[in-house]
């Protein structure tokens, strides 16, 4: 029995070492997607899509994440974890889907400009495409909050930084949501993946 798990144990440590070696090998640019549930759920879909364009996606996702205090009570605080990918990955083109979770702290006044600078610093990818939050919501102080943080983006000025229109392009569309006025449907979730790689592609987003 003892030289069975240590058998066993020897194999997980080669797999491991296997696949840390494979990652290792992988010299393709790293496209990171970083952000909330809404990142988490359309991840398969950009790995797939951005995998075609000769990525290699990683997602960072933290649902209920943010860039304000108040939401690092879900254990993430991005302003750290964002220089610790750029260390790590050094990725070559970034995703980020926050904002959501941040609409009502913006709407009770909370700061954004200096969150999204605090937040941008903390990379040198030489293209970073960050998607606005819906407005559409079923609360109206977080589509005030959102329409805030879009403001913030618009004014952002950055070489290689450009807005997903995920508001107007996904979030207008009432099969968007499961229900909650918030989280994907099926159709959301190929849509806004969709546009971000029309996005990666440098091209426009059709009806």
């Amino acid at each position: 029995m003892t030289r069975l798990r240590s058998l066993a144990a020897a194999l997980v440590l080669a797999a491991l070492i296997g696949a840390s070696t494979l990652a290792g090998c992988d010299t393709r640019p790293v496209a990171l997607l970083a952000g909330d549930s809404l990142a988490w759920s359309i991840s398969d879909e950009v790995r797939t899509l951005l995998g075609a364009r000769g990525y290699r996606v990683v997602a960072e996702v933290w649902p209920g994440s943010g860039l304000t205090p108040q939401t690092s009570v879900w254990g993430r605080d991005w302003h750290t974890r964002i220089r610790e990918l750029e260390r790590s990955l050094d990725p070559q083109l970034v995703i980020v889907v926050i904002g959501t979770n941040d609409a009502l702290q913006v709407d009770a006044g909370e700061p954004y400009a200096p969150l999204a600078a605090s937040f941008l610093a903390g990379t040198d990818a030489s293209r970073v495409a960050w998607a606005d939050c819906s407005t559409r919501t079923f609360s109206a102080a977080g589509n005030r909050g959102c329409t805030t943080i879009r403001g913030v983006q618009n004014a952002i000025v950055r070489t290689g930084f450009g807005v997903i229109d995920y508001n107007a392009q996904v979030a207008s569309d009432p099969r968007h949501h499961t229900g909650d006025g918030i989280h994907l449907s099926q159709w959301g979730q190929d849509r806004f993946a969709q546009l971000i790689d029309l996005w990666v592609a440098g091209r426009r987003p059709t009806a």
